[in-house]
């Protein structure tokens, strides 16, 4: 005698067709195939062979769990993103500072050297390459490998004699947007 057919849990069927709306519309549903999912679980091992389903059960579950993880990972990624980027602002700006300070300190010593500080003209070059124009430092030596960068790529300005700084020259970065005179540029004055 063949046992009668199995009737398939109702929950079951629940727990995937919420399971699947939850991943097509990103969330709604996910909690309730879940639900529904341990529900009809619970219904099928009580059942004792009677009621089936299992697979459509776990398929819910699945699909349930997957996208509450998915929107779990997004808002963690939401809140998260916007800190890394405060971050990653403050470590460029610190940066454009020690390397302010640096050439501040390459200036002064070459003003020791040189007796007066480089022109305009001149510029930052002069700190790495021996100027070609007057006035030519009669004692001169590098003071850097190379003229510094900033974290955007665009090499430090400076002005002799200062037009903005209370320093005797002007020495600034034009910052992310490399124009300069707005908000973003990092300066001595």
């Amino acid at each position: 005698m063949t046992p009668p057919p199995q009737a398939t849990s109702g929950l079951a069927i629940a727990s995937l067709v919420t399971g699947i709306l939850g991943f097509v519309t990103l969330g709604l549903g996910s909690i309730a195939a879940i639900i529904t999912g341990h529900l009809a679980l619970s219904e099928i091992r009580k059942s004792l062979g009677s009621v089936g389903g299992k697979g459509l059960a776990i398929a819910g579950l699945i699909l349930g769990y997957l996208c509450v993880c998915i929107l779990a990972l997004g808002i963690v990624a939401a809140t998260a993103i916007p800190s890394f980027s405060t971050i990653q602002n403050d470590a460029q700006r610190t940066r454009v500072e020690s390397d302010l300070q640096a050439i501040k300190l390459a200036l002064k010593s070459y003003e020791s050297r040189a007796l007066a500080l480089p022109t305009t003209e001149q510029g930052l070059r002069a700190l790495v390459d021996k100027p070609r124009i007057e006035p030519i430092p009669a004692s001169w030596r590098a003071l850097m490998e190379d003229i510094p960068t900033d974290p955007w790529g665009h090499e430090y300005r400076y002005r002799f004699p200062a037009q903005k700084s209370a320093q005797a020259f002007d020495l600034f970065s034009l910052g992310p947007d490399g124009i300069e005179g707005d908000e973003d540029d990092i300066t001595n004055w």
